[in-house]
């Protein structure tokens, strides 16, 4: 019931990343970036991103980060 999720959580999983690798975008910033255009949400509102990574469960965060850290640096890493 009631209107469907804008940011699913694989979506919002990749924007905590993107958030995190830098440690330097707020989400107001996250908002408004290509990276959220090239997901295809239409204009969604910075407080809608940070809801959507909160709801999502520490795992599902841990192993998206160690995923994307794995890629980038091709070593085994340990996610904290």
């Amino acid at each position: 019931m009631g209107r469907p999720p804008k940011i699913t959580p694989a979506k919002a999983a990749f924007l905590i990343v993107v958030k995190e690798r830098g440690k330097e975008i707020t989400y107001r910033d996250l908002a408004t970036s290509d990276y959220v255009k090239e997901l295809g949400i239409p204009e969604v509102h910075y407080t809608t991103i940070h809801k959507a990574v909160k709801r999502l469960p520490p795992s599902l965060v841990e192993a998206t980060m160690r995923i994307f850290g794995e890629r980038v640096s091709k070593d085994g890493m340990d996610c904290v």
